[in-house]
């Protein structure tokens, strides 16, 4: 009895020593070349935490690079692969963080829906991913490590964005000239249109029609109304040709030359740009003005925030391409 306790207890050790020794013989680096020459992944080019980068690695996101711009041409630079190589090591480690950032499914769901209405139908999306080897779980799996990291970089990068009321006040002080409103006007207008394509016998009729009109707010009509009823911009006719304010470099220079012809408070004569023909009404002027630090706060504050948010991803990508426990840069990729 003690002889077979000892016999089973001699094969249980020998069994758990040869899988922590095959573990650990699997994150040598000699070995894990041989493992990707095996499996037709090609030589290792980096290892990270544990995870190994190969040369068909690299080439996958060659041809991706290269599906997605439309080239037919594969960008093969030692630099360009380089590059490449480092993106792959900062995703590894990336990955490697984030494993345990919790994604619920709902969202995968949708992520995966989104992708695949951006292809024409299933055929197509099924083609994709052929190209990419990948299957429908294994896209969903690498769509899940995607949203991972992305949650862990936000998180990460949640102090470092903060942007403080010192800091804007600082900004607009320093770049007070970029804060200027331009002189704004407040305008009306009913079109009818008549772009340069249009025949010679319809620019007559809309000619005619415009004038009709001219003539009915002249002798009093509602301006506002006669908008809603008769022009042909879909866009403000619901609220009687209302342009709102703008500045000049709002609209097309034909058409400011014409509101500029015009006092506030009057309806000016018609003309025709190369839109068509107006009638325009100047509501209102308002002149050149410093804007206030309240006012031009929130653009600063999105400003500030763009380039902290830019720098910390720098940072965060320097960082995480370093972490290499071993790496060898491709010299080519066939």
């Amino acid at each position: 009895m003690n002889r077979k306790v000892f016999t089973a207890g001699s094969l249980g050790i020998a069994c758990i020593a040869g899988i922590i020794t095959g573990r650990a013989l699997s994150g040598l680096v000699p070995c894990r070349g041989v493992f990707g020459l095996l499996f037709g992944r090609g030589e290792l080019l980096a290892l990270v935490k544990g995870e190994g980068i190969y040369e068909q690695d690299v080439s996958r996101v060659v041809r991706e690079t290269r599906y997605v711009s439309g080239s037919t041409e594969t960008p093969k630079s030692v630099l360009e692969l380089r590059a490449v190589l480092s993106r792959l090591i900062m995703n590894a480690d990336l990955r490697h963080q984030a494993q345990r950032e919790p994604i619920p499914e709902s969202t995968v769901d949708h992520e995966y829906g989104v992708l695949q209405a951006q292809l024409r139908d299933k055929a197509t999306w099924n083609a994709a991913l052929a190209l990419y080897r990948l299957s429908p779980d294994s896209f969903r799996a690498e769509i899940v490590r995607n949203l991972q990291s992305e949650r862990l970089i936000k998180d990460r990068l949640v102090d470092q964005t903060k942007v403080t009321s010192g800091q804007t006040r600082a900004y607009y002080v320093a770049h007070k000239a970029d804060y200027v409103l331009p002189v704004r006007f407040h305008v009306r207008h009913l079109f009818l249109a008549s772009p340069p394509e249009t025949p010679p016998e319809v620019v007559d009729v809309k000619k005619s029609t415009i004038e009709m009109l001219g003539t009915r707010v002249a002798h009093g009509e509602d301006f506002a109304a006669l908008a809603a009823l008769c022009s042909e911009d879909e866009a403000t006719k619901t609220r009687g040709g209302d342009l709102g304010f703008f500045s000049e470099d709002r609209m097309p220079p034909d058409f400011i030359a014409a509101v500029k012809n015009i006092r506030a408070g009057e309806v000016g004569p018609i003309v025709r740009t190369r839109l068509g023909f107006h009638i325009i009404q100047l509501l209102e002027i308002k002149a050149s003005r410093q804007m206030s630090l309240g006012e031009a706060e929130p653009e600063i504050s999105l400003i500030l925030e763009n380039e902290r948010r830019r720098d910390g991803c720098a940072a965060i990508a320097a960082e995480l391409s370093n972490r290499a426990d071993f790496v060898r840069f491709p010299s080519h990729i066939d």
